[in-house]
C-alpha cells in the first residue's frame, strides 16, 4: 500500500487555513478556492459558493489573471476594428472595472479619502473635504489606460493582453501578502492568510507572469510589483491601520500600476 505525504497533508490541514506546505496543492480545492476568489472579487457567483474561507486568497491570481485577460480581449478586439490605443486602452480598463463592479476602485476611494482626513487634508471654499479620493482613482485611471496603450503601440494588441493578464494577477496577489505580514494583524485574525497561502500565491502570479511574457519582461514587472507592495504597504497599510482593508485597495491599484509600468519601461528601454 502506498503512501501518498499530499493527500495526508490535504485531509489534515484546517479545511479554511489551507495546506500546511507550499508543495501541496490538491487541483480540486484549488479549483474550488478559485470559484471563491471569483465569487468574492468579480460579479461571477457561483450557486454553490459559500462564505471565502482564508485559504482562497491563494487563488488570488488566477481570478486577477482571469480578469486581465477579460481586459486584454477587449483591448484586442477594439484594435482589430482600427480605434486608437487610447480608446481600446480605455475599453480595456472599462470592462475589468464592469467585471468587478468596481469594488477595488471604490474601495481605493474610499481608503485615500480616509488617509487624506487623517492628514487634514485640502478643503473646499465651504469647508468640505476635497474629493482627494476621486482625484487620485481618475490619475490611477489615465496611468492604467496609458500604460496599456504605450504597450500595444510598443507590441501590439497581443503584448498588451498578455502584460494585462500578468499585472492583474500580481495587483490581486500584493494585498494578501500585505494582509499577512501587516503588523497590526493578530496571527489568529480570522481572514489572515497563512504563510503557505501566501507562498502559494506569489509563486502561482511568477507562474503567470514567466507563461504570459518573456523572462526579462516577467522579471522586470515583477520587481515592480515588489516594489509597489513595498512602498504602498509603507504609506497606506501602516498609516490606515483602522481601516486596514480598505488601504489593501491602495496596495492592489499600486502593485498593478507598478508591474505595468515597469513592463514598459523595460520594453522602451
Amino acid at each position: 500500500m502506498t503512501h501518498n505525504r499530499q493527500s495526508d497533508a490535504e485531509d489534515s490541514q484546517d479545511p479554511r487555513q489551507g495546506p500546511r506546505h507550499w508543495q501541496d496543492v490538491n487541483p480540486a480545492a484549488l479549483f474550488a478556492d478559485f470559484k471563491s476568489a471569483l465569487s468574492a472579487l468579480t460579479r461571477l457567483r457561483a450557486p454553490e459558493a459559500e462564505e471565502m474561507p482564508p485559504r482562497a486568497q491563494r487563488a488570488y491570481p488566477f481570478a486577477g489573471a482571469l480578469i486581465g485577460l477579460l481586459g486584454g480581449i477587449g483591448f484586442l478586439l477594439a484594435s482589430g476594428i482600427g480605434l486608437p490605443a487610447l480608446v481600446s486602452g480605455a475599453i480595456a480598463v472599462g470592462l475589468m472595472v464592469t467585471a468587478t463592479g468596481a469594488l477595488s476602485e471604490r474601495t481605493f476611494v474610499k481608503a485615500i479619502d480616509r488617509l487624506a482626513s487623517q492628514s487634514k487634508g485640502p478643503r473646499l471654499v465651504g469647508g468640505e473635504a476635497a474629493p482627494t479620493g476621486m482625484i487620485a482613482l481618475v490619475l490611477i485611471l489615465i496611468a492604467k489606460v496609458s500604460l496599456i496603450a504605450g504597450l500595444g503601440e510598443i507590441g501590439g494588441a497581443g503584448l498588451a493582453l498578455t502584460v494585462l493578464i500578468a499585472a492583474s494577477a500580481a495587483g490581486y496577489t500584493g494585498p494578501v501578502s500585505a494582509l499577512h505580514f501587516a503588523y497590526n494583524v493578530d496571527e489568529d485574525a480570522p481572514d489572515r492568510p497563512t504563510e503557505t497561502v501566501v507562498l502559494q500565491a506569489l509563486i502561482f502570479c511568477a507562474l503567470i507572469a514567466f507563461l504570459t511574457l518573456y523572462v526579462w519582461t516577467a522579471l522586470a514587472g515583477l520587481l515592480g510589483a515588489f516594489i509597489g507592495v513595498i512602498l504602498s504597504g509603507i504609506l497606506a497599510v501602516r498609516r490606515g491601520k483602522a481601516f486596514l482593508h480598505d488601504s489593501l485597495a491602495i496596495v492592489g491599484e499600486t502593485t498593478q500600476i507598478a508591474f505595468l509600468a515597469a513592463s514598459y519601461m523595460v520594453l522602451t528601454g
